[in-house]
């Protein structure tokens, strides 16, 4: 089935190969690469080495269009101004900005990171586009959280059990079945009348 919608997928990026990257190119429009911190924080909270992932996102330098999704906290919040020169440099298009939630291991944003925050967006001059998750399109007023798009109908999340929701974030959404996911998102957001797909 072919739809207008755009493709992107979100990974870790330990699992890139030439030969996945190669599969993956004529059908994601964006892949995201979720990172905490860079160096030995990043390696601190996900167990991964960071040089192992860099040289990962080196196989998809010009292939395939990515970004980062950036989790904001009082322990990667330091990292932020290296993050962003670092993965600039590797090819990436954007840096979102993911003030942490209080959802599974995560806990809410504290006000001080998060005014750290508002003062490095303020001040970045760097390279990458910038956005920031909708929870926080009102606090961090500098950016916008989905370019070219209604609030209600510019994004939607697909977990890994099939599962299509609003956002990430979100404990409940519609299951996928043989009605496809055009028919999820549908019904997802409720009426047909709101969109026209």
């Amino acid at each position: 089935m072919e739809t207008g919608l755009a493709i992107s997928l979100t990974s870790n990026g330990h699992m890139l190969t030439t030969k996945l990257v190669s599969q993956l190119e004529s059908a994601l429009n964006f892949l995201r690469i979720s990172v905490d911190g860079v160096g030995a924080t990043y390696e601190s909270i996900r167990g991964q080495s960071f040089e192992e992932l860099l040289k990962r996102l080196s196989i998809l330098k010009g292939r395939i269009p990515f970004g980062i999704n950036y989790d904001v906290n009082k322990t990667t919040i330091s990292d932020l101004s290296e993050a962003a020169k670092i993965f600039e440099s590797y090819g990436a298009h954007e840096l979102l900005l993911l003030p942490e939630e209080p959802f599974g291991l995560g806990e809410k944003i504290d006000d001080y990171t998060l005014e750290c925050l508002k003062i490095w967006i303020d001040g970045y001059s760097g390279g990458l586009k910038l956005s920031v998750s909708s929870g926080f399109k009102d606090m961090v007023d500098s950016l916008v959280p989905l370019e070219n798009e209604s609030n209600l109908l510019a994004y939607a999340h697909i977990d890994a059990v099939g599962q299509i929701k609003r956002t990430s974030f979100e404990s409940t959404g519609r299951r996928i079945d043989e009605g496809g996911v055009m028919n999820a998102f549908r019904e997802l957001y409720d009426t047909e009348e709101s969109f026209n797909l």
